[in-house]
């Protein structure tokens, strides 16, 4: 047994020299790729983030900062901020909710269908925001399949619930474009957390 533990750590040894040996050689040969991808990186994230961020700032100032503090107090930008807040408080409680559940259900258990709620969990990913908020227009909208639905439930219960155009298509169109955040963070640290 020790002399199986001396293989393994001679072993070890050689590895990690061919290991740096090979590093020494790269870093001498790699210094100008290196450096131009750092310099595309940074180019990339100026030209994308830096420069349209500051255009928003400077055309938004353009009248002046008492100007611009008058066109974000108006009823409109705060019923919109208030919207926002609303759908972003909904759908981290729900996202929070549902997201720990899937990742612990994919992280814990094996089950037939794993594979296809791990695909589901992604679609948000793969399907551009626009075209959620088609699908949810589609669904909900007055001339859809679901509307007859809302209309019989708001008959009943003499409510006056919608969906497109309104809070609660706000609120489910964010919960489904953020859903996959939460458990895709979760699942390695469960992951790691569960297994080790």
């Amino acid at each position: 047994m020790a002399e199986k533990i001396r293989d393994i750590n001679v072993i070890e040894k050689e590895t990690l020299k061919v290991a740096r040996e090979y590093n020494r050689k790269n870093k001498k040969e790699g210094g100008k790729t290196k450096i131009l991808f750092i310099t595309l990186s940074v180019l990339f994230v100026f030209f994308m983030l830096v420069v349209p961020l500051v255009s928003v700032i400077v055309n938004s100032l353009k009248e002046g900062f008492a100007f611009y503090i008058q066109a974000i107090s108006t009823d409109y930008v705060l019923s919109a901020l208030k919207v926002t807040l609303i759908a972003t408080i909904f759908a981290v409680i729900v996202n929070t909710f549902f997201g720990l559940c899937a990742a612990w259900a994919l992280t814990r258990f094996n089950f037939k269908g794993k594979q296809v709620l791990t695909t589901l969990i992604d679609i948000p990913f793969s399907i551009s925001p626009v075209i959620a908020g088609l699908a949810y227009i589609m669904t909900f909208g007055r001339m859809r399949w679901a509307y007859p639905i809302l209309e019989k439930i708001n008959d009943i219960f003499g409510t006056d619930i919608q969906i497109a155009f309104a809070v609660p298509g706000v609120v489910l169109a964010t919960i489904f474009v953020t859903f996959p955040f939460i458990s895709r963070e979760l699942l390695p640290a469960l992951h790691l957390f569960l297994w080790n």
